[in-house]
C-alpha cells in the first residue's frame, strides 16, 4: 500500500514544470510535499488505477490542479505511473501560468500533456486558447489547433510566450 501511495504523488510531479527526481530525493531542501484532496478515492488493484473523485485539488509547493476526477493509470508490472487524466474544470496553475480546460491528459511515455475542451493558457496579459493544445515537455514545444493567441507587446504584465 505505501508503494502505491508513492506511485500515486509521484503523479503531481510528471506534470509539466515538475521533476520526479525531486520526490525521490526528498527535494532540495526536504520540504516537497504533495497533497491530493477529494471527496473519494478508488484503488484497483486489478486494473492499476487510482480515481479521485470530487472537488479534487492537488497540489505542492510549486503546482496546483484542480479538477472534478483525476485517473491515474499505473503499469502492472513496474508499478510506475503511465498516465493521468483530469476532467471536469481542470485547472492547472504554475507559477505565473494557469491552464484550463475540460480535460488533460499526460502520458508519460512521450511526456505530452494534452488539453481539450476550452483549452486555454493565461501567462501574464497573454492568452492561447484553442480546441486542443499540446505540450511535449521533453521537445519544449507546444501545437494548437484552432488557436487564438492574444499578446500585449510592451504592456505591463506581458512576459512574451515562453510556455
Amino acid at each position: 500500500m505505501k508503494r502505491i501511495l508513492e506511485v500515486i504523488l509521484i503523479i503531481i510531479f510528471c506534470i509539466p514544470g515538475l521533476r520526479a527526481q525531486d520526490l525521490a530525493s526528498g527535494g532540495e531542501s526536504g520540504t516537497n510535499r504533495t497533497e491530493i484532496t477529494a471527496r473519494k478515492l478508488v484503488f484497483d488493484y486489478g486494473k492499476m488505477t487510482a480515481v479521485f473523485e470530487g472537488e479534487v485539488v492537488a497540489k505542492d509547493p510549486t503546482m496546483r490542479i484542480e479538477a472534478e476526477r483525476l485517473v491515474v493509470q499505473l503499469d502492472s508490472k513496474t508499478q510506475q505511473l503511465q498516465s493521468a487524466r483530469a476532467t471536469g474544470r481542470v485547472r492547472i496553475t504554475e507559477q505565473d501560468r494557469i491552464a484550463t480546460a475540460d480535460e488533460a491528459e499526460y502520458t508519460v511515455e512521450d511526456g505530452r500533456l494534452v488539453l481539450t475542451g476550452n483549452a486555454m493558457v493565461l501567462r501574464g496579459t497573454e492568452q492561447l486558447s484553442g480546441t486542443k493544445i499540446t505540450f511535449w515537455r521533453t521537445t519544449n514545444r507546444v501545437e494548437c489547433e484552432r488557436p487564438v493567441m492574444i499578446l500585449s507587446p510592451g504592456k505591463e504584465g506581458s512576459k512574451g510566450w515562453g510556455l
